[in-house]
């Protein structure tokens, strides 16, 4: 059983379980499920400095990418 698969299984057993959540970042398949994550992690605790520090994370990076200039096209045949 995979590591993924051991917390799916403990956060169908108690969904409220913070640490699970913070650790199902790590294992998320894209940055959305690891919103989410972050998410279910406050709403089980707002008090969340993990939580709350990784959303920060995540939001920073997704306006560092925004703010990256697009590669630029290069035709064939030219």
């Amino acid at each position: 059983m995979s590591g993924r698969q051991l917390l799916l299984k403990v956060l169908s057993a108690d969904s409220e379980d913070e640490v699970a959540w913070l650790w199902m970042t790590e294992v998320a398949v894209s940055e959305k499920e690891r919103v989410r994550c972050l998410q279910n992690a406050l709403r089980t605790n707002p008090h969340s400095e993990a939580a709350r520090r990784g959303l920060e994370i995540l939001q920073r990076q997704r306006i560092a990418r925004s703010k990256e200039p697009s590669s630029p096209k290069i035709s064939v045949g030219d």
